[in-house]
């Protein structure tokens, strides 16, 4: 895949709702390019400013990458991005459905799985647990791996892995050592 440096990407695209910006995504100024993300990669800081939300920024960089095809979005924080608890809203739902086939991808995390649309986590492809303390946050886990507890104190690196879209057997890793260790392990 070739890619272009950062600031060559100009794409003329509809205007990022609420930016005020040219019509470009490097031009927003609601977006913040930070000179650290290496070449080849942009990186969008939403903001609450201006008439739009960070979820309608979020939604609307969705179909951008729809558009644009062959990405790969990284979301920090689920909950901050999209329409409820019930809904993602129709362009990560898109990403969703469609977005494998044209080479559009997601990495995204949360911190309040009870919070997000089921679809974020039943559909995804592999799913990484790591320590929850809130008891619907567990029961919300427990629904994709009954046997999902806190891990020990001892142990507070420890993680789940259920790859969905494999054999769907969840595997406890006291550490993050021992799971690299079975993705070594697991590539030769």
């Amino acid at each position: 895949m070739t890619t272009k440096p950062a600031d060559a990407v100009t794409a003329k695209t509809s205007r990022c709702p609420g930016s005020g910006g040219s019509g470009s995504i490097r031009r927003t100024p609601n977006v913040s390019h930070s000179d650290t993300v290496p070449p080849g990669r942009l990186y969008f800081r939403l903001r609450d400013v201006g008439g739009a939300t960070i979820v309608q920024q979020a939604q609307h960089l969705f179909k951008l990458a729809m558009a644009r095809r062959r990405v790969l979005l990284l979301i920090d924080e689920y909950t901050q991005v999209v329409e409820g608890q019930r809904t993602c809203g129709r362009p990560l739902d898109d990403v969703f459905t469609r977005g494998g086939g044209l080479g559009v991808g997601v990495i995204g995390n949360t911190q309040e799985p009870v919070l997000c649309p089921r679809k974020l986590l039943s559909q995804a492809t592999h799913l990484y647990v790591f320590d929850l303390s809130f008891p619907a946050d567990i029961a919300k886990m427990q629904e994709y791996i009954p046997d999902y507890s806190r891990p020990p104190r001892e142990e507070r690196h420890a993680l789940w892995h259920v790859w969905l879209d494999g054999d769907a057997i969840p595997r406890y890793y006291p550490s993050l050592r021992a799971w690299r260790s079975q993705v070594v392990e697991g590539a030769t």
